[in-house]
This record gives structure tokens, sequence and C-alpha cells, in this order.
């Protein structure tokens, strides 16, 4: 039976809670023979640990949406003057090494 730190087991429950990827795929992706572990810890967290209130929930996806937001006004701009996007950028660059 293998040991893991208490690190380890805190970054997959935060990877597998607000990450894609599910309790296989994690697994895998840590070389872990089982994925029985990882539920067990989700589920021990989901049972004891820190929820977020309904306030943190909705600042948090606040944040997510004020993000993803930025972006897309980011490509939009690029993708009307793809030109215009490059020079600003080419611009930013030169005044830096300046």
């Amino acid at each position: 039976m293998a040991k893991y730190s208490e690190e380890f087991k805190i970054k997959l429950v935060n990877e597998y809670l607000y990450g894609s990827l599910g309790y296989n795929s994690l697994s895998k992706k840590y070389n872990m023979p089982s994925s029985t572990p990882l539920k067990n810890w989700v589920n021990a967290y989901k049972a004891q640990g820190k929820k977020l209130s309904r306030e943190e929930e909705l600042e948090r996806e606040n944040e997510l949406l004020r993000l993803e937001n930025a972006y897309l006004k980011k490509l939009r701009a690029f993708r009307e003057n793809p030109n215009a996007f490059h020079e600003k950028h080419r611009q930013k660059r030169h005044s830096n090494s300046n």
C-alpha cells in the first residue's frame, strides 16, 4: 500500500474539485494503481473540509467570468484587426527594450 503525503492528497483533491479530470484520469495522470484512495480523499474533504459559503462561490464565479470576458474581448479585437493587435504588442516590446 502506497503512502501519500498530505500535500499530494490536497493537490489531487483540489485538482479533482476544480479541474476537468475525473477520478480515473487523475489516478492515471499521477501513476496511482487505483482511483479508490482519491475517491476516499475527496469524500473525506467534502465531509470535513472547508465548504465555500454561497457568497464565496459567487465571488469565485464572478472572477472566472471576468477573466473569460477579458479574454473574449481580446480575441474579438484580434479577429477584427490582427495587424493593429500585432503593432500594439510590437510597440510595447520596443519600448521595453530601450
